[in-house]
């Protein structure tokens, strides 16, 4: 994993934002593309890793972890891996 979920859409808030405050120096954003990120643990809750790990395989589907550090500890024991950002599962 990275911080690109949290700094994309944070330079893209500060874009628009920026966009709103100064229209003659507008600078142009088609769009932002985020992929299996986890932009906040706390609203997205432990579940939405978990799903992840178990839908990707990287841990066993009778495999209960009950922490971020215990999903990793199992995908590490398991596979031998862990899921970074160039994950392109």
């Amino acid at each position: 994993e990275s911080y690109g979920g949290h700094y994309v859409p944070a330079w893209a808030e500060a874009i628009l934002e920026f966009n709103r405050k100064t229209p003659s120096e507008e600078i142009s954003v088609a769009g932002v593309v985020l992929s299996n990120t986890c932009i906040d643990e706390r609203l997205q809750g432990f579940g939405a890793f978990k799903r992840f790990a178990r839908k990707q395989s990287l841990i066993p589907s009778n495999a209960h972890p009950s922490s971020m550090a215990s999903a990793r500890f199992q995908i590490w024991n398991y596979k031998k891996y862990m899921p970074n950002t160039y994950d392109y599962r």
